[in-house]
């Protein structure tokens, strides 16, 4: 069963575009039809966007840390050759790891590391709050 304003307007349609009722429920359906799938289109193509966009970033992100990590990866790998030609130099037959003894030096910088981290990380934090209000101002 059809609403009565429902059907009011099928005959009215019915009778404005010279068509039987049968034709134009067909053609209401036909173009409910085509209306959703062109939203739906419209919803994808609106979501691919926001995700190429947070995409960007995302790689942006990921390109620095990339950078970052080969900058820590070769001075890494000097320190390695520096100290082995130390220890050549100065034929050491061992080491005192950090596991078997840490100098009050050692506990100092691991202090310092710790600290410097920190402030770092904060500062990150501020200044994403920052870009936050910013955008929502």
């Amino acid at each position: 069963m059809l609403r009565e304003e429902t059907i009011e307007k099928i005959n009215k349609l019915s009778v404005n575009e010279a068509k039987s009722k049968s034709e134009i429920v067909d053609l209401a359906i036909h173009h409910f039809y085509k209306n959703k799938e062109e939203e739906h289109q419209f919803f994808i193509k609106t979501l691919s966007e926001l995700l190429d966009e947070k995409m960007k970033d995302v790689m942006e992100v990921l390109n620095k840390i990339r950078v970052t990590s080969n900058v820590v990866d070769r001075e890494t790998k000097m320190m390695l050759e520096f100290w082995n030609h130390y220890f050549f130099i100065h034929e050491f037959d061992a080491i005192a790891t950090t596991d078997k003894v840490k100098t009050d030096a050692l506990i100092e910088a691991e202090h310092v590391v710790k600290k410097i981290i920190s402030e770092r990380r904060q500062r990150k934090i501020d200044k994403e709050v920052g870009r936050k209000n910013v955008a929502s101002g």
